[in-house]
């Protein structure tokens, strides 16, 4: 009767790990100059905060993507690049109340010079 119950565990275990593989992100990260303490700001605030939704690369999964000079074009100009990070719109939250000003300038600075590359 105990061999019964425990049958449904296999499965469950199953489906749970696959499912969380395929959140993870094997995209890797694009390298760049680690002497810049600005990039390499924006690169571990990237990486915590907006990664899981554009990739560690930029190149989209359920957020839009950010590489390939796709950030510069929807965003000429940084500064409304850094208002919608503020703002946020629809699916994307803001961030405006949980990163410093120097924490969105750098993850801008991050996006259109080395993810945009």
């Amino acid at each position: 009767m105990m061999a019964n119950k425990g049958i449904w565990i296999f499965p469950v275990v199953v489906l749970v790990s696959v499912f969380l593989a395929a959140c993870g992100d094997s995209t890797a990260a694009p390298t760049f100059d680690s002497s810049d303490s600005e990039l390499v700001t924006g690169q571990e605030i990237y990486s915590n905060n907006c990664s899981r939704c554009h990739l560690n690369d930029g190149a989209g999964g359920s957020g839009v993507q950010l590489n390939e000079g796709k950030v510069l074009a929807s965003y000429p100009d940084a500064a409304d690049q850094r208002a919608f990070i503020v703002e946020g719109n629809g699916r994307m939250p803001g961030f405006g109340g949980s990163l410093s000003d120097a924490e969105i300038d750098a993850v801008v600075r991050y996006t259109r010079e080395v993810l945009a590359e």
